[in-house]
């Protein structure tokens, strides 16, 4: 079964009011309240494009499958590639990493995201 999780992308963005986001960004408080609470089923592709531009990311972030039981597919089927993966939680990653290291690892993430930006 095919679904769209956008809390997961909402929460990898940071944005922990997402209702609120969306009216801001001009979404109509119908949508918003059906992206915010999982009740997408009828979500227009012009719709998808608009929330992929505003996220900054690709219909594959945010749609995810589940295979149904019983049913064999060869592991190279690209539909594996939307197997939902574990959300990362920066800060339970970070939660162990000494408070004067973290200035150091904020710095190495700042460096990445550039080196990814000129890619």
């Amino acid at each position: 079964m095919m679904y769209y999780n956008f809390q997961k992308i909402f929460k990898l963005r940071g944005i922990t009011q997402p209702f609120v986001y969306l009216i801001k960004h001009g979404f109509p408080r119908g949508q918003a309240y059906q992206f915010t609470k999982l009740r997408n089923d009828g979500l227009r592709i012009k719709n998808l494009e608009r929330l992929c531009l505003l996220l900054e990311c690709t219909p594959n972030d945010i749609i995810e499958w589940i295979p149904p039981k019983d049913f064999q597919i060869p592991e190279t089927h690209p539909l594996h590639k939307l197997k939902p993966k574990a959300a990362l939680d920066f800060s339970n990653i970070t939660k162990d990493v000494p408070i004067e290291k973290m200035t150091e690892l904020m710095n190495a993430i700042m460096e990445a995201k550039v080196k990814l930006k000129s890619e």
